[in-house]
C-alpha cells in the first residue's frame, strides 16, 4: 500500500517552501493517526481530496500516517507527530519553482507579491481549504467527538 516511504518536507526543495503552520495538541501524543484521517475525511466531504490529489503516506522513520496534497503548483504536506505527551500537528506549504519561478523573497508577503492575481487567489483558496480541514480535525478532537 506504501511503496515507497518518505518524511514530511522530504521530496520538497527547501527554497520552494511557502510557509510552515501548526499547532501543538496537550497530551494527544496517540491521537496523530486519528487527526490525519479526520483531515482527510474532512476534505473528502468537501469535494476535494481528488482534486488535490490528495494521498495518505507512511513516514519512513516510524510509520506514521500523514497526508500530501496537491494542486497545481502548490503542495502541502500535513502531519500529527507525537513530541512527548503532545501531538504536534504541522503543514508545509510549497509553491513548485517549475510553475512560479523561483519565489526568492524569504518573506510570505514578498513571496505573494511575486505571484500573478490567478496564482495568488488559488494559493488563498488551498490554504483556506487546508486550514479548515485542520482546524475541524482539532475542533474534533478537543471536544471528543474524532473517531
Amino acid at each position: 500500500m506504501f511503496p515507497s516511504r518518505f518524511d514530511p518536507g522530504d521530496r520538497l526543495d527547501k527554497r520552494d517552501i511557502y510557509e510552515v503552520w501548526g499547532e501543538m495538541v496537550e497530551y494527544a501524543a496517540e491521537s496523530g493517526p486519528a487527526v490525519i484521517s479526520a483531515i482527510r475525511q474532512h476534505l473528502v466531504a468537501a469535494n476535494v481530496a481528488e482534486f488535490f490529489n490528495c494521498q495518505t503516506e507512511q513516514a519512513r522513520l516510524d510509520s506514521r500516517p500523514f497526508l500530501t496534497v496537491q494542486w497545481n503548483t502548490m503542495v502541502a504536506h500535513i502531519d500529527a507527530r507525537g513530541f512527548g505527551e503532545h501531538l504536534d500537528v504541522y503543514t508545509i506549504l510549497a509553491l513548485l519553482r517549475s510553475g512560479t519561478q523561483a519565489l526568492q523573497a524569504p518573506d510570505p508577503a514578498a513571496r505573494l507579491a511575486e505571484l500573478g492575481p490567478q496564482q495568488r487567489r488559488e494559493l488563498q483558496i488551498f490554504q483556506s481549504l487546508l486550514r479548515q480541514a485542520v482546524d475541524e480535525a482539532l475542533e474534533a478532537l478537543d471536544d471528543g467527538s474524532l473517531e
